[in-house]
């Protein structure tokens, strides 16, 4: 089930790799094979920790245990690149990385631990939203959405700065009867 979900972000990865790849002589499809190894294999090894060590993740759904796994995994790599990061355009291929890679373990969770498990007990796909409350986790989700679409999309456009005053301003107020 991983490496079937692990599918989609590998044809993104290539999507990438290949307009910014040359070819590299004597020998130019060794290159492209061991990038195709290299992302099957890191994809497929995030699945296989999940499923080895799903009864030991923190968490209650496999929703949130696919979350859980994915701050465990992503925070010591984030932090690592925004302290080495010199410019917004060294942070850019790395936000692309954790919205795959949140993506891949939420949809994990549900799909190879809820959904498994309801399987099992006689339920169909529909009886999810009994699992996950789904008018809490709607309004979470589009909360999340809210914040994370505007600062991405500023941050790809450069205007980071724009950003960071927006929120400033309107955390710390002016001075009444200042524009």
């Amino acid at each position: 089930m991983g490496l079937l979900i692990a599918f989609f972000p590998l044809l993104i990865s290539l999507y990438q790799y290949l307009p910014t790849s040359k070819v590299s002589y004597p020998f130019p499809v060794a290159d492209f094979v061991v990038f195709v190894s290299l992302a099957t294999l890191k994809w497929g090894l995030y699945a296989a920790f999940f499923g080895l060590f799903y009864a030991g993740l923190r968490g209650e759904t496999g929703l949130s245990k696919g979350v859980y796994l994915f701050f465990a995994i992503a925070t010591p790599y984030a932090i690592q690149r925004f302290l080495g990061a010199s410019d917004l355009s060294e942070i850019q291929p790395l936000m692309f990385w954790l919205a795959q890679l949140f993506v891949f373990f939420s949809v994990l969770g549900v799909l190879a631990g809820d959904f498994q498990m309801l399987r099992r007990s006689g339920f169909a796909f529909r009886d999810l939203r009994a699992v996950h409350r789904l008018p809490a986790l709607s309004a979470f989700a589009s909360s999340l959405v809210a914040t994370i679409v505007p600062a991405i999309v500023a941050l790809f456009a450069g205007k980071i700065s724009d950003l960071v005053g927006f929120f400033i301003d309107l955390i710390i107020p002016g001075p009444p009867g200042a524009p």
